[in-house]
């Protein structure tokens, strides 16, 4: 039941190094954290690899210039909640992700920014112990992921819905592989300037649906990529000029 409402964190360290820990440290249930700024950590805020936080609820919350991640959760058997989160890198882009999720059962995301990170976001498998798995549950909206390197990745054994959101990378927009239950995308913009805007390795059911994908100039790779998926289903998408727009199984379809 802790709540931590209103603070500021600021690293005396400028350049912080892996041996800092994080500005905040999730463990237990019914966590509440508002109103929050932290600046100049290594990782802002983290889940121990032993606990199993429930009913976790983030909101305003601005992580600036973290070195690697800025909020990661992992091993939550009860509803969390993200709403309007930023982790924003004006100087050097971060080394991890902005967002990171392990397994965590069900929850609901909106308005989660951030800007000139390695990773967006990032779903994963958690392997460490107590207890070890992925299984990541939840849906998001109206999330903008700015000039980071590659939007989401998602390896695993996931369900997830991303809608509404706005996309722009340097790299990929999104990396797909695993055994993913499901992976939706709905009603989104998604930019990628050098390789594909999604770009799907294996999944077992993959839907995209009323989605504009994009690049800033031409370039040679499709801009949606699927191989090895039980079911795809893309529906009423718009393929902007640049490249070919869809490709499954390396077999040009449009």
């Amino acid at each position: 039941g802790s709540s931590v409402h209103g603070v500021a964190i600021k690293y005396d360290q400028e350049t912080p190094t892996t041996t800092n820990v994080p500005a905040i440290s999730l463990q237990g249930n019914g966590l509440s954290l508002s109103s929050i700024r932290i600046q100049n950590p290594y990782d802002a805020i983290n889940t121990l690899e032993t606990a199993q936080p429930g009913r976790a609820r983030l909101s305003d919350i601005l992580i600036e210039q973290a070195v690697h991640s800025g909020v990661q959760i992992s091993k939550c058997y009860d509803f969390v909640q993200y709403r309007h989160i930023e982790v924003l890198c004006t100087g050097a882009m971060s080394t991890g992700p902005a967002f990171s999720f392990g397994r965590v059962d069900e929850g609901g995301y909106v308005g989660l920014v951030a800007s000139n990170c390695a990773v967006g976001m990032q779903f994963y498998d958690d392997t460490s112990t107590n207890p070890a798995g992925g299984e990541f549950t939840g849906s998001f909206a109206a999330c903008s992921m700015v000039d980071c390197g590659i939007g989401i990745t998602v390896n695993g054994d996931h369900k997830i819905k991303i809608s509404g959101g706005d996309f722009t990378s340097l790299n990929y927009g999104a990396q797909i592989d695993g055994t993913n239950t499901e992976v939706t995308i709905i009603g989104g913009k998604w930019q990628a300037n050098s390789n594909q805007a999604i770009f799907v390795t294996q999944a077992a059911n993959i839907i995209f649906d009323h989605n504009v994908f994009c690049r800033a100039g031409p370039v040679f790779n499709p801009l949606v990529w699927i191989q090895n998926c039980t079911t795809v289903t893309v529906n009423d998408n718009q393929f902007l000029p640049g490249s070919t727009g869809l490709e499954l199984d390396r077999k040009s379809v449009v």
